[in-house]
C-alpha cells in the first residue's frame, strides 16, 4: 500500500496527539479507524527503541484491538518472542521517518508527554514443552542425588583406600628414618 497522509502511521500518530491534547473522542475514533484499515492492507512499518533512538523490528500491522496495534514482527527474527505483538501506536513509525537517530529524537520529542516506557516490553512465545522433553525432566527430577552403592562403586572405593592407606605408611616409614 502506498502511504499517503491519511493512511500513514505518521499521520495516524499525529492525529493521536491532537486528540488526546484536545481530549477528542471523535478524532481518537477516525485514528482507530485509520488503524483498522492499515492493519487490512497489512501496512509495513517499524517499531522504535526510543531509548536507543532507531528502530528496533520491522513490522506489518494485522489490525487493532484492546487500544493497541496488533503486528507481526517480520525482522529481525527472534525465536523468544511471539511473532505477533501488541504495540502501541505511539512506537510505530512509517520507515520513512526512522532513517537517522535525529528523526527518530523528533518524533521522541513530539510524542514524548503521552508514553509511559521508551521502550516496548514485547511478549515471550509462549510454548509448551514437547512431550519427550516433558519426560525427559520427569526422569531426571526422579533420580536421586545419592549414589547408590553397586558392587562396582564399592570394588573402586575399596581400592582407593587401599592406594591411600599404602601412601600413607609409606610417608610414616620415610618420616621415621
Amino acid at each position: 500500500m502506498e502511504s499517503t497522509p491519511s493512511s500513514s502511521i505518521k499521520w495516524l500518530r499525529e492525529q493521536l496527539v491532537q486528540a488526546r491534547r484536545a481530549r477528542d473522542l471523535d478524532l481518537l475514533e477516525q485514528v482507530e479507524e485509520g488503524l483498522h484499515a492499515l492493519g487490512e492492507c497489512r501496512y509495513r512499518c517499524c517499531l522504535l527503541d526510543y531509548d536507543r533512538c532507531e528502530p528496533s523490528y520491522y513490522v506489518r500491522l494485522l489490525g487493532y484491538e484492546q487500544g493497541r496495534v496488533r503486528a507481526e514482527i517480520e525482522y529481525p527474527i527472534n525465536p523468544g518472542l511471539s511473532q505477533v505483538q501488541l504495540l502501541p501506536l505511539s512506537h510505530l513509525a512509517d520507515y520513512h521517518e526512522a532513517r537517522s537517530w535525529d528523526d527518530v529524537r523528533r518524533i521522541y520529542a513530539a510524542i514524548a508527554p503521552f508514553i509511559h516506557q521508551k521502550a516496548v516490553p514485547l511478549a515471550r512465545e509462549a510454548r509448551p514443552r514437547p512431550a519427550d522433553e516433558q519426560a525427559r525432566y520427569a526422569e531426571a527430577e526422579l533420580v536421586s542425588p545419592v549414589p547408590t552403592w553397586t558392587p562396582a562403586r564399592i570394588g573402586w572405593f575399596a581400592a582407593g583406600g587401599v592406594v591411600l592407606a599404602g601412601i600413607f605408611l609409606l610417608l610414616m616409614l620415610k618420616a621415621g628414618h
